[in-house]
């Protein structure tokens, strides 16, 4: 009854009466992104014209965002990088905007402006562990002590959250100092900044009055995507033993090239809350908006748009990523291979019900897997408006 014809449009079926009854526009992207099938954009040779005005594509990239322009730019489209130990990938667009609106980790009141999230194309080379045990909680200590050396900035020995700041002590001389009104915390370098009149003088005996850690920002994980040092858990009881890892001059974050540094931003989301007071935490029973860092991986929800091993408690300000929408193949890394296909890759989702098993990857499915093996993963980051 009816034929086909080529013209502007795709695809048109005219019925015998000689009236178009459908037609497809011609916009392989716009019907690749909706069936999943959108191969992606080099964008650094696609609009090489207009990158030719900055110094580089992650300038330009930047820039499009704060303008809040998006033309031409589409989920699945890709920006290619070369880090400085020859590792090489390319960044693939998940989201633009994703999570615009949400909440961020500080300011407690901000809210999520324009940005684009991008994923690795490939696994990591080097393989790692969430943690060095198997431990999904968090810290929770009563104290940390220290020596003060007369600076006015010292390192963290914890990644904190923001909202998790610790009250510092000066216990020489008798003085309380608090997050924002006697110091500063910076979470990407993890320096602490007393402010004027707040430094303590050398040999002041200093001591954080309560430690609380949040799950991610305790891991090995965390630190390894980071390039930090801080301290991770080292034994699996409650308030575990704690072994200082320094990955400063390693990691992921510390090979990725300069112009991409530059530009990067930090993630916010909220998630279920793993330290306990008094014990071990098996099922979340609270939420809160954590910092992510510059450098991290998905969780269940972002991949496949809902929990599957993990608690869905506290998952609701949580959303899949359109990349993963309609498709299998573009949670497997492109770097798979016959050895890779029996590897896991890592999420940031706790198995619920434990207190030492995180979910895991393999061949596009989940599992549940202890935190201390072996595992690839995906790193993650995110570029904001500057």
């Amino acid at each position: 009854m009816a034929t086909t014809v080529g013209s502007e449009y795709d695809h048109i079926e005219v019925a015998s009466g000689g009236n178009a009854v459908k037609h497809y526009l011609k916009d392989n992207t716009a019907r690749g992104l909706a069936s999943g099938l959108y191969e992606g954009k080099n964008l650094a040779t696609a609009f090489a014209s207009e990158i030719a005005g900055y110094s580089d594509a992650w300038a330009w990239i930047q820039a499009r965002i704060t303008a809040g322009n998006f033309n031409g730019i589409n989920v699945g489209d890709y920006i290619p990088v070369t880090c400085t130990n020859n590792t090489s990938f390319d960044a693939v667009i998940m989201g633009i905007n994703t999570y615009k609106g949400g909440p961020e980790e500080s300011p407690s009141n901000a809210r999520t402006g324009n940005h684009i999230d991008f994923i690795f194309s490939k696994a990591w080379p080097t393989q790692g562990k969430f943690n060095l045990v198997d431990y999904n909680n968090g810290g929770y200590y009563s104290k940390y002590e220290y020596t003060a050396d007369g600076s006015a900035t010292v390192k963290s020995p914890y990644a904190f959250d923001n909202n998790l700041l610790p009250r510092i002590k000066n216990v020489t001389r008798n003085i309380n100092l608090d997050p924002g009104t006697h110091y500063t915390y910076n979470p990407d370098t993890l320096d602490i900044t007393f402010l004027s009149g707040s430094i303590p003088a050398s040999g002041a005996e200093m001591r954080f009055m309560t430690v609380r850690v949040e799950h991610i920002a305790f891991s090995n994980i965390h630190a390894y995507l980071n390039s930090q040092a801080h301290y991770v858990p080292n034994g699996t009881a409650f308030r575990p033993e704690v072994i200082l890892k320094d990955y400063t001059t390693d990691g992921v974050f510390y090979y990725l090239p300069s112009a991409l540094q530059n530009v990067i931003s930090g993630k916010s989301l909220t998630m279920p809350t793993r330290y306990g007071a008094s014990e071990l935490v098996t099922t979340p029973e609270d939420q809160s908006t954590k910092y992510l860092g510059r450098i991290w991986l998905l969780t269940e929800v972002e991949i496949y748009g809902r929990a599957i091993a993990g608690s869905a408690k506290f998952t609701s300000g949580q959303v899949q990523y359109p990349l993963f929408k309609n498709n299998t193949m573009r949670i497997i890394p492109d770097n798979i291979t016959s050895s890779y296909d029996m590897s896991m890759f890592m999420t940031y989702s706790e198995v619920d019900g434990t207190s030492d098993k995180y979910s895991a990857i393999k061949k596009g499915y989940i599992y549940s897997s202890p935190p201390s093996s072996t595992h690839f993963f995906r790193p993650c980051f995110r570029v904001a408006a500057g």
